[in-house]
């Protein structure tokens, strides 16, 4: 038999407030051999433009982490909370496609096709990094961050780096063209 007992242990605290600290964070997403992989970072800010984007992620996200300090048996516990406020992914870089644009563009691609129409995803993104993601509806595309890395006479656009995926990584990765025209 349970000895019911031991719920002393446990206590509702009602119609109390409790002091608490407050964290943001931000989480990038990279390409990976399954699945993505990702890198958290605390940050003090949410705004977008001070976001450095590590060269080889290809969208970030932020979130909120509270935690406290109880006494629970005459000790200090610490207890967080789990990701609150969480935002949309913010993809750095590459090109929005309808299901429809998808089947056009790359018809031969039919295990990307088949995923999207079985799983009833509307839009993808060809990300920065080569890789495809399903863009949802909150989802955003970000451009123009930052610096611009690449000037071509020729052509007078002003290109970043993502647009040049091939070449040197060794910068943070704009995704901004210029028509200079």
């Amino acid at each position: 038999m349970y000895d019911h007992s031991s719920l002393k242990y446990f206590q509702t605290i009602k119609n109390k407030s409790m002091d608490y600290k407050r964290k943001t964070y931000v989480e990038f997403e990279f390409p990976g051999s399954f699945l993505s992989e990702t890198k958290v970072e605390e940050t003090v800010t949410r705004t977008l433009e001070d976001v450095k984007v590590p060269k080889n992620a290809f969208s970030f996200l932020f979130f909120d982490i509270l935690s406290t300090t109880v006494k629970a048996d005459g000790e200090d516990v610490e207890l967080t909370s789990g990701r609150i406020k969480i935002s949309p992914k913010h993809y750095y870089g590459g090109e929005v496609y309808t299901l429809a644009q998808m089947k056009e563009k790359f018809p031969n691609n039919r295990t990307l096709i088949s995923n999207f129409e079985g799983n009833g995803w509307a839009k993808g993104i060809l990300c920065r990094t080569g890789n495809w993601q399903v863009f949802g509806e909150e989802d955003t595309l970000v451009a123009g961050l930052s610096r611009i890395s690449c000037w071509s006479p020729e052509t007078k656009l002003l290109a970043n780096a993502s647009d040049l995926v091939s070449f040197d990584q060794s910068y943070t990765l704009d995704i901004v063209f210029l028509d200079l025209r």
